[in-house]
């Protein structure tokens, strides 16, 4: 039982990391800047969309997929914004660094 759920969880991981032909991703998350909130992603090999509880969206450029993460910036009025999605055999966190903010969306899980 433990080695099927293992080898699930190896290709959730996998499909997840190599997002190919625009096919979207989409993570649920609990915010790290709205505590208590649920925000989402959705990526594909090109874009990262940060979706707020609010409805307000915000598109990052994909620079790197390897392995484990996923990393994407954003040129925005206020500064550089950066995110880096990491996924484990355990968990998904997606880590966010701001000009005027920094904090961590954990406990995702991939959506359908």
């Amino acid at each position: 039982m433990k080695t099927k759920l293992s080898t699930i969880f190896i290709f959730l991981i996998s499909s997840t990391i190599h997002a190919v032909n625009d096919r979207m991703i989409n993570l649920r998350c609990e915010s790290g800047a709205y505590n208590g909130q649920i925000k989402k992603w959705s990526y594909n090999n090109k874009n990262l969309i940060e979706i707020y509880p609010n409805g307000y969206k915000r598109v990052y450029k994909i620079k790197t997929i390897k392995k484990n993460n996923i990393l994407a910036e954003e040129d925005a009025k206020s500064g550089m914004h950066y995110v880096k999605i990491h996924i484990n055999y355990k968990e998904i966190k997606v880590s966010v660094r701001a000009p005027l903010v920094n904090y961590i969306d954990s406990n995702c899980s991939i959506q359908d």
